[in-house]
């Protein structure tokens, strides 16, 4: 299981309490209640936070055994095995995958769009509004947009089937910042003076 820190740190989680996380969503398969009956403050804390709730269950089940991690506790574990991502990344992800799914274009593998978005920000250099301004721009681009049919592959598609390395050349996004360069240049120049 990989761990990404700074997003780990961002949401001001500690590792008991993501483990303790991890133990909750397990539950769904396994009595984990065990580990989680010494653990009181770090489940409150979780609860508090909205990322684990309590099921009815049977009169029999002990209170650990209830419970269950909510949307928001299942959508952090899965965003903090995402290399690189942060909390930005997961902002434009929500906001391009509203677009898509309203233009009845699909979105792909979710994972990894959200990956190939934090990835796309680490290789271009181009990050929050200048990543927000280029992709706003390449989405109002009708003839852009008619033959990018997929959300995951406008930000990465490998040539073949067996090329995972993620690389900016095979990046419709990428290739669309290159052709308009000098105009998003200069737009992303005013974004830096508006600070």
């Amino acid at each position: 299981m990989y761990i990404n820190l700074k997003f780990l740190e961002s949401k001001d989680l500690t590792f008991e309490r993501l483990m303790l996380l991890q133990l909750v969503k397990q539950q769904k398969f396994e009595d984990c209640s065990e580990y989680l009956i010494d653990q009181k403050k770090n489940l409150r804390s979780l609860t508090e936070a909205g990322l684990i709730t309590s099921i009815k269950g049977r009169k029999k089940d002990s209170a650990e055994s209830k419970l269950r991690p909510t949307k928001e506790g299942e959508e952090l574990l899965a965003n903090v095995e995402i290399p690189e991502i942060i909390e930005d990344d997961l902002v434009l992800f929500e906001w391009v995958k509203g677009i898509y799914l309203s233009r009845d274009k699909k979105l792909g593998n979710q994972k990894k769009t959200k990956l190939y978005i934090a990835l796309f920000r680490v290789h271009s250099g181009i990050d929050r509004n200048k990543l927000a301004t280029l992709l706003s721009v390449f989405l109002e681009d009708d003839q852009n947009m008619e033959y990018n049919l997929v959300l995951e592959y406008a930000l990465f598609k490998p040539q073949n089937a067996y090329a995972t390395k993620f690389s900016l050349e095979q990046s419709r996004l990428y290739q669309y910042y290159l052709t308009h360069q000098i105009f998003f240049d200069e737009t992303f120049k005013t974004l830096d003076g508006a600070k």
